[in-house]
């Protein structure tokens, strides 16, 4: 990603990864390193819960108005 848009992924991504070092990496359904953010088994039943913090399109919705959401 860093090379491919010429980012600093943490950087760029402070908030996201600080979202995920919350809960999913403390619940160890989350691994992050230097080069990879990775769902553990644990955490394959909570992907969409752990990729919510990338998506722009609810991050935005939220701002206008609160944005509900079945989760497990």
């Amino acid at each position: 990603v860093e090379a491919h848009f010429g980012i600093d992924f943490a950087e760029t991504f402070a908030i996201e990864l600080d979202e995920l070092a919350a809960e999913p990496v403390k619940d160890g359904f989350v691994i992050i390193t230097d080069e990879a953010i990775e769902v553990t088994a644990e955490g394959q039943l909570f992907v969409r819960n752990v990729c919510m913090p990338f998506d722009r399109y609810l991050r935005e919705k939220s701002r206008s108005k609160p944005t509900f959401s079945r989760t497990v």
